[in-house]
């Protein structure tokens, strides 16, 4: 919406926008795009977790046969307390896996490789993506909004 000094707009009715376009900024479009962000990264996390674990799989796959426990960090639950574990030699050949919305699987260590293979390429395409376009998106009518805004108050000048 533009306006302009010819559509005899009154000085109250532009501080009346300004303020609700501030008003929508701060109260929608900012917390809005705070959360998408949040949500992006916290998907880049969680593909950083499974590249992790990969890596230390396929490491562990590697070894012929381990001489000393393994030590690891355990997940107590939902992420919200973690410990220090060893894990004796002989107990090294299955692995629990977090596959989503609060499930855990037994799997092999090749098993959990190729899980973590797919579950890093559906992160990648699929909720990365959505997450990416909804926080550019966001960012997009955020401009949008401060455009509005500049114009606005340019023209209450």
């Amino acid at each position: 919406m533009s306006y302009r000094k010819s559509d005899a707009v009154s000085p109250e009715e532009l501080r009346d926008k300004i303020t609700e376009y501030a008003d929508f900024l701060e109260k929608r479009l900012y917390p809005e795009l705070k959360l998408a962000v949040e949500r992006r990264e916290e998907t880049e996390f969680e593909i950083s977790e499974y590249e992790q674990l990969r890596l230390s799989l396929t490491e562990l796959m590697d070894v012929q046969r381990p001489q000393e426990p393994l030590e690891s960090v355990v997940d107590l639950g939902q992420g919200a307390a973690y410990c220090r574990a060893i894990v004796p030699v002989d107990q090294t050949k299955t692995i629990f896996v977090d596959i989503g919305i609060g499930f855990h699987a037994e799997l092999s260590l090749s098993e959990a490789i190729e899980f973590i293979d797919k579950r890093v390429e559906f992160l990648t395409k699929t909720r990365l993506q959505q997450r990416l376009d909804k926080a550019k998106s966001v960012a997009d009518d955020v401009k949008s909004a401060m455009a509005i805004l500049d114009e606005i108050q340019k023209e209450s000048r």
